[in-house]
């Protein structure tokens, strides 16, 4: 049986599962953390982050749910602005997001981060 349209996942559903993300960035610093030539260090920053529930829905709801937030409550700790007045969802809410994320009772999110060392 298909479900009936505009009744969407059942709760059951949406709270089965996670989501995980995990990236890898490399990015060299400037001259003055160089090596023995001279040449700068090319440093690599790793993130994990496991959501709990459904994508499509739980997962997706927490993450603009969180944003919105991070925008009313903790427009002081946001970035003026980015340097060419434009900006990403990370560059303008990344830190913040990542502290409602880390505090929220809602669903537990698991996040892990490290530079120069893999974390899984």
């Amino acid at each position: 049986n298909l479900v009936p349209p505009g009744t969407g996942v059942p709760d059951s559903l949406c709270y089965v599962g996670s989501n995980s993300v995990y990236c890898k960035l490399n990015g060299k610093v400037d001259e003055a953390d160089g090596d023995e030539t001279g040449s700068p260090k090319l440093h690599t920053a790793y993130s994990y982050l496991c959501f709990e529930g459904d994508g499509g829905n739980s997962v997706t709801a927490q993450c603009v749910s969180e944003a919105a937030l991070a925008l009313v409550l903790n427009r002081d700790s946001l970035p003026e602005r980015s340097e060419d007045g434009f900006g990403t969802p990370a560059e303008i809410l990344g830190e913040a997001l990542l502290q409602r994320f880390k505090k929220t009772k809602v669903r537990p999110v698991k996040i892990k981060t490290s530079v120069d060392a893999p974390i899984l």
